[in-house]
Protein backbone atom coordinates (compact mmCIF):
# COMPACT_ATOMS: atom_id res chain seq x y z
CA UNK A 1 0.00 0.00 0.00
CA UNK A 2 2.88 2.70 1.04
CA UNK A 3 4.98 1.72 -2.17
CA UNK A 4 1.26 2.23 -4.32
CA UNK A 5 0.60 5.62 -2.76
CA UNK A 6 4.79 6.62 -2.95
CA UNK A 7 4.24 6.14 -6.97
CA UNK A 8 1.01 8.10 -7.30
CA UNK A 9 2.45 10.79 -5.77
CA UNK A 10 5.62 10.70 -7.43
CA UNK A 11 3.39 10.72 -10.67
CA UNK A 12 1.39 13.66 -9.26
CA UNK A 13 4.69 15.82 -8.49
CA UNK A 14 6.21 14.74 -12.27
CA UNK A 15 2.96 15.87 -13.88
CA UNK A 16 2.47 18.98 -12.17
CA UNK A 17 6.44 20.13 -12.93
CA UNK A 18 5.37 19.23 -16.29
CA UNK A 19 2.08 21.44 -16.52
CA UNK A 20 3.94 24.18 -15.02
CA UNK A 21 6.48 24.72 -17.30
CA UNK A 22 4.32 24.06 -20.36
CA UNK A 23 2.87 27.78 -19.12
CA UNK A 24 6.94 29.62 -18.92
CA UNK A 25 6.64 30.22 -22.89
CA UNK A 26 5.41 33.08 -24.75
CA UNK A 27 4.95 33.73 -28.18
CA UNK A 28 7.70 35.46 -29.73
CA UNK A 29 11.09 34.62 -30.01
CA UNK A 30 14.45 35.67 -31.52
CA UNK A 31 16.74 33.69 -33.46
CA UNK A 32 18.82 32.98 -36.39
CA UNK A 33 17.92 30.65 -39.63
CA UNK A 34 20.04 27.80 -39.71
CA UNK A 35 18.94 26.24 -42.37
CA UNK A 36 21.04 26.74 -45.60
CA UNK A 37 18.56 25.14 -48.22
CA UNK A 38 15.18 25.70 -47.97
CA UNK A 39 13.16 21.91 -47.85
CA UNK A 40 9.56 22.43 -48.87
CA UNK A 41 7.53 24.37 -50.85
CA UNK A 42 7.66 25.90 -54.41
CA UNK A 43 11.33 26.86 -54.15
CA UNK A 44 12.62 23.33 -52.30
CA UNK A 45 16.36 23.16 -52.72
CA UNK A 46 16.81 26.55 -53.50
CA UNK A 47 19.05 28.17 -50.94
CA UNK A 48 17.59 29.80 -48.23
CA UNK A 49 17.24 33.81 -48.50
CA UNK A 50 17.22 33.67 -44.74
CA UNK A 51 20.06 31.86 -43.64
CA UNK A 52 21.57 33.31 -40.91
CA UNK A 53 19.48 36.22 -40.68
CA UNK A 54 17.94 37.42 -37.61
CA UNK A 55 14.38 35.97 -37.55
CA UNK A 56 11.01 36.61 -35.57
CA UNK A 57 9.37 33.47 -34.31
CA UNK A 58 5.95 32.90 -33.58
CA UNK A 59 5.90 29.84 -31.37
CA UNK A 60 3.12 27.59 -31.46
CA UNK A 61 2.92 25.16 -28.36
CA UNK A 62 0.26 22.26 -28.01
CA UNK A 63 -0.64 20.90 -24.27
CA UNK A 64 0.61 17.94 -22.52
CA UNK A 65 0.85 15.03 -24.38
CA UNK A 66 1.37 16.87 -27.68
CA UNK A 67 4.18 18.77 -27.00
CA UNK A 68 5.86 16.71 -30.20
CA UNK A 69 3.45 19.45 -32.38
CA UNK A 70 5.04 22.24 -31.08
CA UNK A 71 6.85 24.72 -33.70
CA UNK A 72 7.90 27.76 -35.30
CA UNK A 73 6.10 29.90 -37.49
CA UNK A 74 9.07 32.84 -39.14
CA UNK A 75 7.10 36.38 -39.17
CA UNK A 76 8.70 38.75 -41.65
CA UNK A 77 11.39 35.92 -43.47
CA UNK A 78 12.60 37.15 -46.79
CA UNK A 79 11.22 34.97 -49.70
CA UNK A 80 11.31 34.17 -53.45
CA UNK A 81 9.28 35.47 -55.73
CA UNK A 82 9.01 34.72 -59.59
CA UNK A 83 10.12 31.11 -61.30
CA UNK A 84 11.84 28.75 -59.80
CA UNK A 85 14.62 29.39 -62.41
CA UNK A 86 14.98 32.98 -62.02
CA UNK A 87 13.73 34.19 -58.46
CA UNK A 88 13.70 37.06 -57.19
CA UNK A 89 14.18 37.76 -53.63
CA UNK A 90 12.15 39.94 -51.66
CA UNK A 91 12.53 41.33 -47.96
CA UNK A 92 9.37 39.92 -46.83
CA UNK A 93 6.83 37.66 -46.49
CA UNK A 94 2.82 36.76 -47.13
CA UNK A 95 2.90 35.69 -43.36
CA UNK A 96 4.72 38.60 -42.53
CA UNK A 97 2.04 39.70 -39.58
CA UNK A 98 0.76 38.99 -36.05
CA UNK A 99 -1.73 38.15 -36.07
CA UNK A 100 -1.14 35.57 -38.75
CA UNK A 101 -2.25 36.19 -42.06
CA UNK A 102 -3.48 32.67 -42.87
CA UNK A 103 -5.92 33.16 -39.90
CA UNK A 104 -7.85 35.99 -41.48
CA UNK A 105 -7.81 37.14 -38.18
CA UNK A 106 -8.23 41.36 -37.41
CA UNK A 107 -5.50 43.12 -35.46
CA UNK A 108 -5.49 42.29 -31.95
CA UNK A 109 -7.55 44.17 -29.93
CA UNK A 110 -6.70 47.36 -28.15
CA UNK A 111 -8.50 47.59 -24.27
CA UNK A 112 -8.69 50.07 -21.42
CA UNK A 113 -5.37 50.89 -19.36
CA UNK A 114 -6.65 50.27 -15.35
CA UNK A 115 -4.08 52.14 -13.83
CA UNK A 116 -1.26 54.80 -13.86
CA UNK A 117 0.09 56.38 -17.41
CA UNK A 118 -2.34 54.01 -19.09
CA UNK A 119 -5.59 55.32 -17.97
CA UNK A 120 -7.48 56.94 -20.62
CA UNK A 121 -6.25 55.00 -23.42
CA UNK A 122 -6.56 51.43 -25.29
CA UNK A 123 -3.58 50.01 -25.27
CA UNK A 124 -2.37 46.38 -26.27
CA UNK A 125 -1.68 43.43 -23.79
CA UNK A 126 -2.50 39.84 -22.81
CA UNK A 127 -6.06 39.44 -23.44
CA UNK A 128 -8.16 36.64 -24.87
CA UNK A 129 -6.80 37.17 -28.05
CA UNK A 130 -4.35 34.42 -29.17
CA UNK A 131 -1.75 36.97 -30.53
CA UNK A 132 -2.08 39.57 -28.00
CA UNK A 133 1.60 38.11 -25.76
CA UNK A 134 3.85 40.70 -27.60
CA UNK A 135 6.56 39.73 -25.06
CA UNK A 136 9.70 38.62 -26.98
CA UNK A 137 12.55 36.54 -25.85
CA UNK A 138 15.62 34.51 -26.74
CA UNK A 139 15.27 31.36 -28.30
CA UNK A 140 18.15 30.05 -26.33
CA UNK A 141 15.70 30.87 -23.31
CA UNK A 142 14.33 27.30 -23.71
CA UNK A 143 17.52 25.43 -23.92
CA UNK A 144 18.06 24.88 -20.00
CA UNK A 145 14.95 22.84 -19.88
CA UNK A 146 14.86 18.83 -20.13
CA UNK A 147 13.93 16.15 -22.44
CA UNK A 148 10.52 16.03 -22.32
CA UNK A 149 9.57 19.18 -21.64
CA UNK A 150 7.33 21.68 -23.62
CA UNK A 151 10.05 24.06 -23.88
CA UNK A 152 12.63 21.37 -24.98
CA UNK A 153 10.37 20.38 -27.88
CA UNK A 154 10.04 23.97 -28.89
CA UNK A 155 13.75 24.77 -28.90
CA UNK A 156 14.82 21.83 -31.21
CA UNK A 157 11.61 22.02 -33.60
CA UNK A 158 12.30 21.93 -37.17
CA UNK A 159 14.78 19.66 -36.97
CA UNK A 160 16.95 21.98 -34.14
CA UNK A 161 17.36 24.96 -37.14
CA UNK A 162 16.65 27.57 -34.63
CA UNK A 163 19.50 26.94 -32.07
CA UNK A 164 22.62 28.96 -33.61
CA UNK A 165 23.76 31.32 -30.76
CA UNK A 166 23.85 35.05 -32.00
CA UNK A 167 26.89 35.57 -30.07
CA UNK A 168 27.93 39.54 -29.81
CA UNK A 169 24.67 40.65 -31.23
CA UNK A 170 22.42 43.76 -29.70
CA UNK A 171 19.27 42.91 -30.90
CA UNK A 172 16.90 46.03 -31.82
CA UNK A 173 13.42 46.59 -33.26
CA UNK A 174 13.58 48.87 -36.16
CA UNK A 175 10.60 51.09 -37.15
CA UNK A 176 9.89 51.26 -40.58
CA UNK A 177 6.10 52.81 -40.32
CA UNK A 178 3.20 53.25 -38.13
CA UNK A 179 -0.21 54.31 -38.44
CA UNK A 180 -1.02 58.20 -37.70
CA UNK A 181 -2.56 57.90 -34.28
CA UNK A 182 -0.92 54.76 -32.88
CA UNK A 183 1.63 55.54 -30.88
CA UNK A 184 4.23 52.94 -29.01
CA UNK A 185 5.60 53.40 -25.67
CA UNK A 186 8.24 51.07 -22.67
CA UNK A 187 6.22 49.47 -20.05
CA UNK A 188 6.80 52.44 -18.19
CA UNK A 189 4.71 54.29 -20.82
CA UNK A 190 7.60 56.52 -21.65
CA UNK A 191 7.71 57.00 -25.78
CA UNK A 192 9.64 55.16 -28.22
CA UNK A 193 9.67 54.14 -32.04
CA UNK A 194 7.99 57.58 -32.61
CA UNK A 195 9.61 57.84 -36.13
CA UNK A 196 10.58 55.68 -39.29
CA UNK A 197 14.36 54.55 -38.36
CA UNK A 198 14.03 54.75 -34.51
CA UNK A 199 15.43 52.05 -33.12
CA UNK A 200 14.85 50.29 -29.48
CA UNK A 201 17.00 47.77 -28.09
CA UNK A 202 15.71 44.22 -26.77
CA UNK A 203 18.28 42.13 -25.89
CA UNK A 204 21.79 41.08 -26.09
CA UNK A 205 22.75 38.03 -27.83
CA UNK A 206 24.56 36.53 -25.02
CA UNK A 207 22.09 37.25 -22.29
CA UNK A 208 19.56 34.15 -23.10
CA UNK A 209 17.01 35.63 -20.56
CA UNK A 210 15.87 38.98 -21.73
CA UNK A 211 12.37 39.86 -22.48
CA UNK A 212 10.98 43.06 -23.84
CA UNK A 213 7.80 44.21 -24.22
CA UNK A 214 6.88 47.34 -26.73
CA UNK A 215 3.13 49.06 -25.76
CA UNK A 216 0.83 50.01 -28.45
CA UNK A 217 -1.85 52.71 -27.46
CA UNK A 218 -4.39 55.27 -28.49
CA UNK A 219 -6.53 57.59 -27.16
CA UNK A 220 -9.41 55.89 -25.85
CA UNK A 221 -12.15 58.32 -27.71
CA UNK A 222 -10.33 56.76 -30.87
CA UNK A 223 -12.88 56.05 -33.54
CA UNK A 224 -12.52 51.65 -34.11
CA UNK A 225 -11.11 50.92 -36.97
CA UNK A 226 -7.38 49.45 -38.00
CA UNK A 227 -3.71 49.94 -36.88
CA UNK A 228 -0.46 48.58 -37.33
CA UNK A 229 3.07 49.32 -37.14
CA UNK A 230 5.99 48.06 -39.24
CA UNK A 231 9.38 46.78 -38.35
CA UNK A 232 12.80 44.20 -39.04
CA UNK A 233 15.13 43.32 -36.37
CA UNK A 234 18.66 44.19 -36.23
CA UNK A 235 21.87 43.36 -35.05
CA UNK A 236 23.42 47.14 -33.71
CA UNK A 237 26.69 45.71 -32.91
CA UNK A 238 29.68 46.76 -34.76
CA UNK A 239 32.14 47.88 -31.86
CA UNK A 240 35.71 46.82 -33.34
CA UNK A 241 34.35 46.53 -36.76
CA UNK A 242 32.30 43.67 -36.06
CA UNK A 243 29.67 42.74 -39.02
CA UNK A 244 25.89 42.12 -37.49
CA UNK A 245 23.99 39.16 -37.78
CA UNK A 246 21.92 39.96 -41.20
CA UNK A 247 18.39 41.88 -40.51
CA UNK A 248 15.11 39.93 -40.11
CA UNK A 249 12.88 40.31 -43.43
CA UNK A 250 10.07 43.21 -42.70
CA UNK A 251 7.10 42.61 -40.68
CA UNK A 252 3.67 44.18 -39.09
CA UNK A 253 1.46 44.00 -36.17
CA UNK A 254 -1.50 44.62 -36.50
CA UNK A 255 -4.25 45.93 -34.14
CA UNK A 256 -8.00 47.39 -33.89
CA UNK A 257 -10.28 49.29 -32.01
CA UNK A 258 -13.53 47.27 -31.29
CA UNK A 259 -16.57 48.11 -31.79
CA UNK A 260 -18.59 47.88 -29.09
CA UNK A 261 -20.45 44.79 -27.99
CA UNK A 262 -24.42 44.03 -28.71
CA UNK A 263 -27.17 42.85 -26.81
CA UNK A 264 -30.37 40.65 -27.77
CA UNK A 265 -33.15 40.06 -24.86
CA UNK A 266 -35.69 37.36 -25.59
CA UNK A 267 -36.67 34.20 -23.49
CA UNK A 268 -33.09 34.37 -22.24
CA UNK A 269 -30.62 36.93 -22.49
CA UNK A 270 -28.06 36.56 -25.59
CA UNK A 271 -24.94 38.41 -25.64
CA UNK A 272 -22.75 38.65 -28.74
CA UNK A 273 -19.68 39.68 -27.32
CA UNK A 274 -15.87 40.59 -28.93
CA UNK A 275 -13.74 37.89 -27.43
CA UNK A 276 -11.56 40.76 -25.29
CA UNK A 277 -14.50 42.78 -23.98
CA UNK A 278 -12.58 44.65 -20.97
CA UNK A 279 -13.76 47.49 -20.37
CA UNK A 280 -17.19 47.16 -20.36
CA UNK A 281 -19.47 45.89 -17.48
CA UNK A 282 -23.18 44.25 -18.17
CA UNK A 283 -25.40 45.18 -15.46
CA UNK A 284 -29.01 44.34 -14.24
CA UNK A 285 -32.15 45.84 -12.84
CA UNK A 286 -35.74 45.01 -11.48
CA UNK A 287 -36.82 48.42 -13.46
CA UNK A 288 -35.75 50.81 -15.91
CA UNK A 289 -34.54 53.39 -13.13
CA UNK A 290 -32.40 50.62 -11.43
CA UNK A 291 -30.74 49.76 -8.86
CA UNK A 292 -28.47 48.66 -11.18
CA UNK A 293 -25.94 45.43 -10.35
CA UNK A 294 -22.65 44.46 -12.06
CA UNK A 295 -23.40 40.45 -13.49
CA UNK A 296 -20.51 38.53 -14.67
CA UNK A 297 -20.15 37.99 -18.85
CA UNK A 298 -20.68 34.62 -19.75
CA UNK A 299 -17.14 33.18 -20.05
CA UNK A 300 -15.27 33.64 -23.37
CA UNK A 301 -13.65 30.27 -24.81
CA UNK A 302 -10.38 28.99 -24.03
CA UNK A 303 -7.86 30.24 -26.99
CA UNK A 304 -4.42 29.39 -25.05
CA UNK A 305 -3.70 27.15 -28.33
CA UNK A 306 -6.20 28.58 -31.09
CA UNK A 307 -8.80 31.40 -32.34
CA UNK A 308 -11.37 31.05 -34.70
CA UNK A 309 -13.10 34.18 -34.26
CA UNK A 310 -13.51 37.72 -32.60
CA UNK A 311 -16.70 37.43 -31.30
CA UNK A 312 -18.56 34.71 -29.00
CA UNK A 313 -21.99 34.74 -27.94
CA UNK A 314 -23.42 33.70 -24.09
CA UNK A 315 -27.02 33.50 -22.96
CA UNK A 316 -27.85 34.47 -18.78
CA UNK A 317 -31.15 33.27 -17.71
CA UNK A 318 -34.04 34.86 -16.62
CA UNK A 319 -34.20 34.18 -12.64
CA UNK A 320 -36.85 36.78 -12.09
CA UNK A 321 -40.52 38.08 -13.87
CA UNK A 322 -39.02 41.03 -15.23
CA UNK A 323 -35.27 42.14 -15.73
CA UNK A 324 -33.84 44.83 -17.58
CA UNK A 325 -29.69 44.73 -18.78
CA UNK A 326 -27.09 47.54 -19.84
CA UNK A 327 -23.49 47.59 -21.17
CA UNK A 328 -21.85 50.60 -19.58
CA UNK A 329 -18.59 51.18 -20.64
CA UNK A 330 -16.37 51.47 -17.59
Amino acid sequence: MKRTTSIALAAAVWFGATFSQAQTMVNLYVGIDGREVLASGTYRGLPNPNYGRLTLLYAHFYPYGEFHRNHYHPIGAYSYTGPTNAPTILDTSSGNAIPEVYTGLPGITLVPGTNGVWLGKLMSRKTKDHYSDLRIRSVHSLSSYGVGSAERAMYLSSGGTRTNLMTGAILALELLSKSEGLNIADTNGAPILQAPGDRQIIGHGEDFNFEYLPVFWVPENAEPGDYQAEFRLVDINTDGGRTPFPPSGRFFFKFRVAAPPTLAIARTVTLTLPLVNEGWVLEAAPTVNGPWNAIPFPQPPDTTYSQSGTTYEGTLPLTVEHQFFRLVRR
